[in-house]
């Protein structure tokens, strides 16, 4: 059921940003997907939940033409304050369906393992890397709580 018309502004994502745009509500489209997504032993997205899904942002971003990178989650914009869509989420399906983005598995490598406290270069690259992607995070090379949620989000979406 739509909402809200595509050329209206939604209040869908609430305090929120990307690449440095803060009000995301106001240059984007929300889609709110009935399902509580989450690895809690909770049922997966269904098939035809999921096509319906990829139907609906292939029309909005031909219409539109968004870029692949810019198909977000909530939890993406606002982490902290949202979870949706959820860990269950298949970005992988849209992906293959042309639709998203999809940041491919890499080999883990020996090396520093960051935590909640740590102050070091080693942060920084990795705050510096969310932020090129387009997180919300502050390049301080501390691991702050808000550098623990905005990779705590990149996980629920790329895991």
């Amino acid at each position: 059921v739509q909402m809200v018309r595509e050329s209206d502004r939604a209040w869908h994502a609430g305090k929120s940003s990307w690449f440095g745009r803060s009000d995301i509500n106001s240059c984007s489209l929300g889609i709110e997907i009935v399902n509580p997504g989450h690895s809690l032993g909770y049922r997966s997205f269904p098939k035809p939940q999921i096509d319906a899904v990829i139907g609906l942002c292939k029309g909005i971003v031909q219409r539109h033409s968004i870029p692949a990178q810019r198909v977000l989650a909530h939890s993406d914009v606002a982490p902290g304050r949202k979870i949706d869509p959820g860990e269950k989420f298949p970005w992988k399906a849209l992906f293959e369906a042309g639709v998203g983005h999809l940041v491919e598995a890499a080999p883990l490598r020996r090396g520093a393992v960051l935590k909640a406290g740590d102050a070091n270069a080693e942060v920084e690259a990795l705050q510096s890397m969310l932020a090129l992607y387009g997180y919300g995070v502050e390049i301080s090379g501390y691991f702050d709580r808000h550098t623990e949620i905005v990779v705590e989000a990149f996980q629920r979406h790329f895991r």
